[in-house]
């Protein structure tokens, strides 16, 4: 259930864990989470809430950067395409 891309990510290892079911399982609840992970729910939902503002403060980096290019021609080619997919929805 890792879901963890790389080790550049500025989620935790805990919220890495958290998005990547929320990718496998977008209509899961946080009690569902949790008991996927063996951990309390409490934990799960503010998980959720820092991968969201981390998620938001992101994008508006991407924005303003310009290193953004950068970035994204070094990215493998998996995130691209999930980054894309992402914008596009």
């Amino acid at each position: 259930m890792s879901g963890r891309s790389d080790t550049l990510s500025i989620l935790s290892h805990g919220e890495q864990d958290v998005a990547g079911y929320l990718r496998e399982h977008p209509d899961a609840t946080p009690a569902e989470i949790a008991e996927a992970r063996g951990v309390d729910e409490a934990a799960v939902e503010q998980a959720v809430d820092r991968i969201e503002t981390k998620t938001h403060r992101a994008v508006v980096t991407l924005a303003e950067s310009p290193f953004t290019g950068e970035a994204l021609s070094s990215a493998d080619s998996s995130v691209r395409k999930r980054l894309l997919a992402a914008l596009t929805d």
